[in-house]
């Protein structure tokens, strides 16, 4: 198969397999992505299917959760995405190889690809993994719970404190900066910002 065809094809599993899993959930198709967005509770749900650059056709499942808070407060400028939200901003973010416990997973799309077997795994996938997570998100008392539970690095953390600090744990985010093995690993730039921060909040 031409490029082209492999284009189609990839297009093709997109609209007629893998968009019958979103739709009872109220996604809609944007490009390579499906999204939703809870205009009520101000946050957002994303799959987006990214392609490699170097090859023919490989693509990983890249999932996002969205809230306006943390885009706020990482990039600190007023205009705020909302439910033009993409998969880069949002809060929590993982792949499908991480949600199967293995390592980066990549579906190939090429010329020998039995194309029957390739759907099968994605949406075994999809149905299996990827669902039952985005599930789990139904409003942002959840959500920042979750956040307060992950861990990040350089300006993540940053935002991730700051969105949790201003939305219901300020007490907690008190207690984990002032322990010792927090600043530790947060010494210099990092652990500055947000103790500068924080005395100003």
């Amino acid at each position: 198969m031409e490029n082209s065809d492999l284009k189609f094809v990839f297009n093709n599993i997109l609209s007629k397999n893998i968009s019958s899993y979103f739709k009872p959930f109220k996604y809609k198709r944007q490009g390579n992505n499906f999204k939703y967005y809870d205009k009520e509770q101000n946050f957002g749900k994303i799959i987006n299917f990214q392609k490699s650059q170097f090859s023919q056709i490989n693509f990983v499942i890249n999932v996002g959760i969205y809230i306006p808070e943390f885009e706020y407060y990482f990039y600190e400028i007023p205009k705020i995405s909302n439910e033009k939200f993409t998969e880069p901003i949002c809060a929590i973010r993982t792949r499908i190889g991480n949600l199967k416990n293995e390592s980066d997973i990549w579906y190939e799309l090429k010329e020998k690809t039995d194309i029957d077997k390739l759907v099968e795994d994605l949406e075994n996938d999809i149905k299996n993994y990827v669902i039952p997570f985005l599930q789990k998100f139904s409003n942002k008392k959840y959500i920042f719970e979750y956040i307060f539970m992950e861990r990040y690095n350089g300006n993540y953390e940053i935002a991730r404190i700051k969105t949790l600090y201003k939305n219901g744990f300020k007490e907690n985010i008190i207690n984990i900066i002032g322990n010792e093995n927090y600043q530790w690993k947060y010494k210099g730039v990092v652990l500055d910002k947000i103790n500068d921060w924080i005395e100003k909040n």
